[in-house]
């Protein structure tokens, strides 16, 4: 008989105690994955379904009542939009087209020279003078 010692066996029975538990791990997230597959699968179809008898967009309802009203003849708005812009058109055919001036264009000022402040005084000043011996 060999001796083993006591440490080596404390592990080998925690390690056997780990497996086991790591198995069942494995075998829950392989239950649990399979079963989120079988749910997403279930989702997809129910909206095709869905998607099927999904109601019409609110566009597309004010389209088909437009398109039953001009059946019925009671929707006339074209028709009457098209008179309008024909007599609008005969209106303007009936007044005397005049022809555009040309426009004249503006002339800008002139732009201020930037003058100095010590320069203008001193050009005052000799114009003082100039005056005063004149």
């Amino acid at each position: 008989r060999q001796l083993i010692p006591r440490l080596i066996v404390e592990f080998t029975v925690e390690n056997k105690a780990k497996a086991q538990q790591q198995a069942s791990n494995r075998a829950k997230q392989a239950a649990n994955v399979e079963k989120q597959r079988l749910d997403k699968l279930e989702k997809r179809e129910k909206k095709k379904k869905e998607k099927v008898e999904k109601k019409q967009s609110r566009g597309a309802l004010q389209r088909e009542k437009k398109r039953k009203r001009r059946e019925e003849g009671l929707d006339d708005t074209k028709d009457k939009k098209k008179k309008e812009v024909e007599s609008e058109a005969s209106d303007m055919e009936e007044e005397p087209q005049e022809e555009p001036q040309k426009k004249l264009k503006k002339v800008k000022p002139p732009k201020k020279q930037k003058v100095d402040k010590e320069e203008q005084s001193f050009e005052k000043l000799v114009r003082s003078y100039t005056d005063t011996f004149q």
